[in-house]
């Protein structure tokens, strides 16, 4: 009987696939002529958008998505319908599959439409004709390309109805009562597979920008002490004891990110929750299991403000403790992808217990344990569980030869920041070793784009550097192993750069300046984008001068700066060829030396020496050595560390080189209340050693200014 039910249910099947099968060959013999579909005529549509009956709810929200965006081109909205397998009615809109509907399958069958060599996420979008009627057939390998096609087809009708581009899904549109389309073959494949954001964004923004990892799930404060694993008992209902969280609020959030994973997987985008290791543990566990805990470690970002108590890192029944947390997460989130654990500077602060170790060798290899065990458990509840580490070879996760690297459960993503600390440049710099070992390793690296922390005063947009950045990798056929970018741009003009690094992410070729141009015209008007493109893009490439040339990272929150560092990198000349480089002051006194590894690129450095009675250093600070950033971080951090010395309060000489030359003058350091702590700062110095570069005194001045010192006006000073 039931061999019977099957037979019969090829029979329909088959048949059904004939008459698709007659229907787009007649379409392959006519659509050499003229094809022109009506979409809206004197305000009103005869239009359908349609899915199959074996649709996914990814294809019916790229229905959905053509029916929301085609309201507001044209003030119509098309009726959406579930086709039979036999139907395809006259000026259809089919979004689908080869499962999902037979004239697709028959279409790229006879050659309409090409899948091949589209993976999962490229698409086909053609429009043909069929016995005098027309239709838009939106096909693709899988339902997420199908999504990505209709997002295709809506940036189609915007090019058609406003005559630019290119465009994206975005740009604001007014509504027209006409709109034909003559003609549509559209077929495209992303460049990098992993196109993400360490944000909490909007989730349908990011289906219809091609946005298909969210890295940011959960609580992501940056400060260990509630978005830590030992804070994440918030994400499950048990654990009483040693929940800080009372039950109706974890229902609540429970609740909600279980309904946002569930969003996002609908929309093709894979979700991972953030935690970092190992945080600081709630204040019912540090009553409850004192047992875990190592002695207190000083740290400003804990709850008290001061110091916490750590879990101990070498305790077995700390592992056991985390892996059982790991499996009941997995559990509670069908939905979810998998983690994003991270581990960075004094966010993870290990146990001083003498089995530790604390951040040497034997710390970092329990880190790595920790990492695993996390990672371990929850692939035992679902073996395709993926990871996503970042911190990977800096402070922490140290890996000199990549040992651990090829440990990483398959298809790990590794994550990199942009250049030494996420500052807007030209070049994310990263390293030819690392590359090769990921590719090697079968994981995919991902670069923390630029703006997505404290790198960028809010009005500076920084699309022409980012697409710089990833051409410099994207348009090097021997480069392996590079995943994607993530998003930058958050708020302001940030918002236009996210969607210049979602484009970007996909074609790294597409005309920037154009689609910026494009974008500022269609809410400003098409005389003044280009002088407003001009000098926004002219104002980013000054300020990236800036940073590159004097150092620095200037953030602004709430009127007052939160970090300031003054030159640190980037700060010498390029030095182009190997060997000891020696500066001079200007009575010829020796500063110290720079060592250049040889290599065919720049290696830029920063070195700054103070010439009075204190002991004279030289740091190599290059982006290449691999545990740079801990040294870095020696160099400059928040404000009082801005120095590779410790400032003097009092008057000090100071010299340093720029691309103006060597330049030495008198700095005076004093004691002023900044709004985190009693700090030394840099108050006044001769023009002499900035080089009176208004583009360095004026921002630094009113930095100075607003974290409550005052400006000296007189020449001469800054």
């Amino acid at each position: 009987m039931t061999n019977r039910a099957d037979a019969n249910t090829l029979m329909t099947r088959a048949a059904r696939l004939w008459v698709c099968l007659f229907t787009l060959t007649l379409a392959c013999l006519s659509s050499r002529d003229a094809v022109a579909l009506t979409l809206v005529a004197n305000g009103t549509t005869t239009a359908t958008v349609a899915v199959g009956v074996n649709h996914t709810p990814i294809e019916r929200f790229a229905a959905e998505t053509i029916q929301r965006h085609f309201r507001a081109l044209t003030g119509q909205t098309p009726p959406l319908q579930v086709l039979p397998d036999e139907q395809l009615p006259p000026d259809t809109i089919l979004v689908g599959t080869p499962n999902s509907h037979p004239a697709i399958e028959v279409a790229n069958a006879v050659g309409e439409l090409r899948l091949a060599g589209l993976g999962n996420e490229g698409y086909h979008i053609r429009l043909i004709r069929s016995g005098g009627s027309e239709r838009v057939l939106i096909g693709a390998n899988m339902a997420t390309g199908a999504l990505y096609g209709s997002v295709a087809f809506v940036e189609a009708l915007i090019r058609r109805q406003t005559g630019l581009s290119p465009v994206d899904i975005d740009v604001e549109v007014s509504s027209v009562n006409a709109l034909t389309l003559d003609t549509l073959d559209e077929r495209s494949i992303p460049f990098y597979p992993i196109r993400a954001t360490l944000e909490v964004e909007e989730v349908d923004w990011l289906g219809r920008h091609r946005v298909n990892v969210s890295g940011a799930e959960g609580v992501w404060s940056g400060t260990g002490n509630d978005d830590g694993i030992g804070a994440a008992f918030q994400y499950v209902l048990g654990y009483e004891q040693l929940q800080d969280r009372e039950r109706f609020v974890r229902e609540r959030t429970i609740s909600q990110l279980q309904i946002r994973t569930r969003l996002l997987s609908e929309r093709g985008i894979d979700s991972f929750l953030f935690m970092y290791l190992t945080g600081e543990p709630t204040n019912a566990l540090i009553s409850a299991r004192p047992d875990l805990l190592g002695p207190a470690v000083l740290y400003g970002g804990a709850r008290n403000g001061d110091f916490y108590r750590p879990f101990c890192w070498s305790n077995p029944d700390t592992l056991s403790l985390f892996a059982d947390l790991s499996r009941e997460i997995v559990r509670t989130y069908p939905d979810l992808s998998g983690f994003h654990l991270r581990a960075w500077g004094d966010e993870t602060r290990a146990c001083k217990c003498p089995l530790c170790g604390q951040n040497d060798a034997a710390g970092q290899e329990l880190l790595w344990q920790i990492a695993y065990t996390v990672i371990n458990a929850a692939r035992e509840v679902r073996p395709d569980f993926r990871l996503l580490l970042s911190g990977y070879d800096q402070s922490w996760f140290q890996d000199p030869n990549f040992t651990h690297l090829n440990r990483l459960p398959p298809g790990s993503i590794v994550v990199q920041k942009w250049g030494g600390d996420g500052e807007p440049t030209i070049d994310p710099l990263i390293e030819p070793d690392l590359l090769r070992a990921v590719a090697n390793s079968g994981h995919k690296l991902l670069v923390l784009s630029h703006d997505v922390e404290e790198v960028q005063p809010l009005w500076m947009l920084e699309g022409e550097l980012f697409q710089q950045g990833v051409r410099r990798y994207a348009d090097n056929p021997t480069i392996r192993g590079l995943g994607g970018f993530t998003l930058q741009g958050e708020i302001g003009m940030g918002l236009l750069d996210k969607r210049i690094s979602a484009k970007v992410n996909w074609l790294p070729s597409v005309d920037v300046a154009a689609f910026t141009t494009n974008a500022l015209s269609a809410r400003y008007g098409s005389d003044a984008a280009p002088h407003l493109r001009d000098a926004l893009f002219g104002n980013g490439r000054a300020l990236s001068d800036f940073f590159t040339d004097y150092g620095g990272i200037l953030t602004f929150t709430g009127g007052v700066s939160t970090r300031l560092c003054l030159p640190s990198e980037s700060l010498v000349e390029p030095v182009r060829r190997a060997g000891d480089h020696r500066y001079r002051d200007d009575a010829g006194r020796g500063h110290g030396h720079i060592r250049a590894a040889p290599n065919d690129r720049p290696i830029r450095n920063a070195v700054l020496f103070d010439t009075g009675d204190a002991p004279r250093r030289a740091y190599r600070v290059a982006r290449r050595d691999r545990h740079a950033v801990a040294r870095r971080r020696r160099l400059h951090g928040d404000v009082g560390r801005l120095f590779p010395f410790s400032p003097r309060v009092g008057e000090s000489r100071l010299g340093w080189g720029n691309r103006a030359g060597y330049r030495s003058g008198v700095c005076r350091v004093e004691r002023i209340k900044s709004a985190q702590r009693d700090d030394p700062l840099i108050v006044r110095a001769d023009r002499a050693v900035f080089g009176a570069h208004p583009r360095f005194i004026r921002p630094i001045e009113a930095a100075y200014s607003r974290c409550g010192g005052r400006r000296d006006r007189r020449a001469g000073s800054g």
